[in-house]
């Protein structure tokens, strides 16, 4: 049986911002949940007596924890208190779970906004754009066009991170049963001028730490 890993600074941030985030969404029972697990970090998707925790609260839930472990350009901003705009790019998986997550919401002293994007052109006036699943064909383009701009990108699986895009959210079954987690790209993450904090990347479960042909997601 594998040790079992001691919370990140990423993981303890999580623990501590998880009563506004439920709250949010109706889900103060799930205030016993954590994001570290033994095999890896991660916040389970999991049922409750009364009502299940979707997939895509979880994934909103992700998404504005993102927001305080990436650091921005200051050209990335148009004033000190410009908020922290993130947008859904294509069809919007979230219904109203993510505008509700970030309602009232600061990350880096900073208000965070929600965006559903018509175009790309929107999307590069974001700060962080998740595309879901539904748009294999054109979220290669899509990152590529984004790639040289300060957007924070995120997949809604393991293999967009292999077309382009700096971070992904994807479910993995695990014997306690699925979870939602997460992986990054240092290269893409290099190549928008975006830093991901090395408080997050421990509770990542796969990196890719070169660029594509040098190695594989860790």
């Amino acid at each position: 049986m594998s040790a079992r890993r001691p919370p990140t600074a990423f993981t303890a941030a999580w623990r501590r911002s998880r009563l506004r985030v439920w709250a949010v969404l109706g889900l103060v029972a799930c205030l016993r949940l954590g994001l570290a697990e033994a095999s890896g970090a991660a916040l389970p998707v999991a049922a409750l007596p009364s009502r299940e925790i979707t997939e895509y609260e979880v994934k909103a839930a992700y998404l504005l924890r993102f927001t305080r472990y990436i650091e921005w350009p200051a050209g990335a901003f148009a004033a000190p208190g410009s908020p922290i705009i993130i947008g859904v790019l294509g069809r919007n998986p979230f219904g109203q779970t993510l505008t509700n997550t970030v309602q009232g919401a600061t990350s880096q002293g900073r208000p965070v906004e929600f965006r559903q994007l018509g175009d790309l052109a929107e999307a590069k006036a974001c700060h962080l754009v998740f595309v879901g699943r539904g748009h294999e064909r054109e979220e290669a383009a899509w990152f590529r066009e984004l790639s040289n701009l300060p957007v924070a990108t995120v997949a809604d699986s393991l293999e967009g991170l292999k077309r382009g895009a700096i971070l992904s959210l994807f479910v993995e079954d695990r014997a306690g049963g699925p979870r939602v987690v997460f992986a990054a790209s240092l290269p893409a993450a290099r190549t928008a001028g975006v830093q991901l904090s090395a408080a997050m990347l421990p509770s990542a479960r796969h990196i890719i730490r070169e660029p594509a042909g040098k190695k594989d997601p860790s």
